[in-house]
């Protein structure tokens, strides 16, 4: 396509309350916005449909709901599309890949699609049969696909979601802090573990229940402070569990914050619960900062955490196990201090935002030629 004009893209997202997808899509546009003309259908929430329209202006941002399909919505976006000549589709998400694929039909449109997760798990017999099917079908109108980690990529070919020739891997990027986190950190007390969360079924919050039953049941407890950064629909009943298990002091929930770097730069280390990820911003942010890591062994966590080198992965099933790092990172200064600069280089060499923002601009730069 040769234009003397920037090419305009419009992204898709079903969500844009606190989460990874909604901030990448935020991401995509701070970095790319002075090449590009950017476009965005999203649900009117907190906080990234103001922050949207403060980057590309009200009139670029189109009100769709919340991880919902509707035909009429489905009509919006094609009349916005076809209203502004937007040339490209970019969705992010299961959801949003439902109206973007279509679209790409209906109007024959240049179309990208990236997961944000494989998700199979979660579903019984029937409903993973279909969601398979459906993603089989909507392949087929998709001009290229991103994946955000390598086992995200290596489950898209698994399940056939899409053909290796369109399949790209354009991992998640942080900025990079300055500073790493002061080993000092390691001598204060209680040291603090940070976890960021939606509080729901797919980060397994509750988990942290029997991790903290297993430290008090070994007296290391007093050591520790939780730190939960984000809300969601379980936080009341992890509250609950807590309380009766009167391990209530040893938490503290922050609610969503606009700025968890805060936080981390006073963590000792990051804690991940998740059954399942894409791959994680809140881990990469806590390993930029040089945290070292303990998280469950499951795709997206595997990609950035590897066993014994920059933190420790458990078995979903094993908070003992946990409980057990835990323990053994807290009395080794010369452990933590290899991990801490481990998590940072990993991150510094190949999770940078600089080098997501330029794989995603030559992606966009060759659809658009196609």
């Amino acid at each position: 396509m040769m234009t003397n004009h920037k090419v305009k893209i419009l992204l898709i997202t079903s969500r844009a309350d606190y989460g990874g997808g909604p901030e990448h899509v935020l991401r995509l546009l701070s970095g790319l916005n002075h090449d590009f003309d950017f476009y965005v259908a999203c649900p009117f929430e907190e906080p990234y449909f103001d922050r949207y329209q403060k980057i590309i202006s009200e009139k670029n941002v189109l009100q769709i709901p919340h991880r919902k399909f509707r035909f009429k919505d489905l009509n919006r976006i094609r009349y916005f599309i076809l209203k502004n000549n937007i040339q490209i589709i970019h969705s992010h998400g299961k959801g949003a890949g439902i109206y973007s694929r279509l679209l790409a039909v209906l109007i024959n449109i240049k179309c990208i699609h990236t997961f944000h997760g494989v998700h199979l798990n979660q579903y019984n017999a029937v409903s993973k049969a279909t969601y398979k099917l459906i993603e089989r079908f909507l392949s087929r109108s998709t001009d290229a696909f991103v994946s955000v980690s390598q086992s995200e990529y290596e489950s898209v070919l698994k399940n056939k979601f899409a053909k290796k020739n369109k399949l790209h891997l354009i991992e998640n990027g942080v900025l990079i802090p300055e500073l790493a986190v002061n080993e000092n950190i390691f001598f204060t007390k209680p040291l603090l573990i940070t976890s960021i969360t939606r509080f729901d079924y797919a980060k397994n919050s509750s988990l942290i229940v029997d991790l903290l039953g297993r430290l008090a049941k070994t007296k290391s407890l007093d050591k520790f402070k939780f730190i939960f950064i984000g809300s969601g629909p379980e936080e009341a009943s992890v509250k609950n569990k807590l309380k009766e298990k009167q391990l209530t002091s040893y938490v503290e929930f922050t609610g969503n914050l606009p700025n968890p770097e805060e936080i981390l730069k006073k963590s000792f280390c990051y804690l991940s619960t998740s059954r399942w990820e894409g791959l994680p911003l809140g881990m990469l942010e806590a390993m930029a900062n040089g945290l070292p890591c303990i998280a469950t062994d499951v795709p997206g966590n595997r990609d950035l955490v590897i066993n014994q080198v920059n933190g420790f992965l458990f078995n979903l099933t094993e908070p003992q196990t946990a409980a057990n790092y835990l323990i053994k990172l807290s009395d080794d200064v010369n452990l933590w201090r290899k991990f801490s600069v481990n998590a940072r280089n990993l991150i510094i060499e190949k999770y940078s935002l600089r080098i997501m923002i330029e794989k995603t601009k030559n992606l966009y730069e060759i659809i658009s030629r196609t």
